[in-house]
């Protein structure tokens, strides 16, 4: 199996070959990043005695965990934190915060993140902007706006590091370009989703309302067409099983259609009109 990453200076396609076991691995760690990995940690925290310790503990392991990358917001509500606690705005800020959030905060504010913890931040700001960038219709996010979000000056070999992590991880698919400096998204692999802020539910569900009224209103317009051809075929039905019944001839095309038939003889007695004296004129004049 091999997956395509960038494309250097050169316009050379370098891809990574991975071992046949390393597909296995890569399936294992997309079924981990769901309720499998977080459900131990739920049931623990259900379980505690909700000391500042435990819950600790909890969250620091759930923020070290490389498969969680969803499912903040259901650790804080087990372990009963509230908005204003350094553990619960941490789980804030890896539930829909981005890396900026962490390193413009006043001291104290979050607890101190490990270097595993912080790559696991900034690839969450990524799948942010990966979600910005699709909401946008823009599939292609530039070097220097990733730098930027991940608090990265001029080093990009370090933002293609956090690109490649992030496509290791499942969280994003796409292609990386040295020559353009640039991250295009794939349009054939989905990516994971972040939870949703408390401030932005209402306009998500207003979304989500729309598109089901545009649903129903597309709906209604099948039924409608359907039910039309629906109505024309029991028409057509009817008229042939009229004349099946009265044993007729089978109707002609004229029959069918009286206006065809009007419409002929009109034509027919232009042509006769045309041969007593149309085109003799023309004859004539010719002569």
């Amino acid at each position: 199996i091999t997956q395509s990453i960038y494309v250097d200076s050169t316009e050379t396609v370098h891809t990574y070959s991975f071992p046949p076991n390393s597909a296995q691995k890569m399936e294992q760690v997309q079924i981990l990043d769901t309720d499998a990995a977080l459900e131990p940690l739920l049931q623990v925290a259900k379980e505690s005695s909700k000391n500042n310790d435990t819950n600790r503990t909890l969250v620091m392991k759930a923020l070290s965990d490389a498969t969680i990358f969803c499912g903040f917001d259901q650790i804080k509500a087990t372990l009963e934190l509230q908005d204003d606690h350094v553990l619960g705005k941490t789980l804030d800020l890896f539930s829909f915060g981005l890396y900026s959030d962490y390193t413009t905060a006043e001291p104290g504010t979050f607890l101190s993140l490990s270097d595993a913890q912080v790559l696991k931040l900034r690839q969450l700001t990524v799948l942010s902007l990966v979600q910005k960038a699709c909401f946008q219709a823009s599939p292609v996010i530039s070097y220097t706006s990733l730098a930027q979000a991940l608090g990265i000056n001029s080093q990009m070999d370090m933002v293609e590091e956090i690109l490649v992590a992030c496509i290791y991880s499942g969280m994003v698919g796409g292609q990386l370009c040295q020559q353009s400096q640039s991250f295009s998204l794939s349009s054939t692999m989905p990516f994971k989703s972040r939870d949703v802020p408390p401030s932005q539910t209402k306009d998500l569900l207003d979304r989500l309302k729309g598109f089901r009224d545009q649903l129903e209103g597309t709906m209604e317009q099948m039924v409608g067409a359907t039910n039309s051809v629906q109505s024309q075929k029991q028409s057509h039905e009817a008229f042939w099983k009229q004349h099946e019944t009265t044993g007729s001839q089978k109707p002609s095309a004229m029959d069918r259609f009286p206006g065809f038939r009007s419409r002929e003889h009109a034509s027919a007695r232009a042509s006769n009109k045309r041969s007593r004296g149309g085109l003799a004129s023309l004859d004539v004049a010719r002569f």
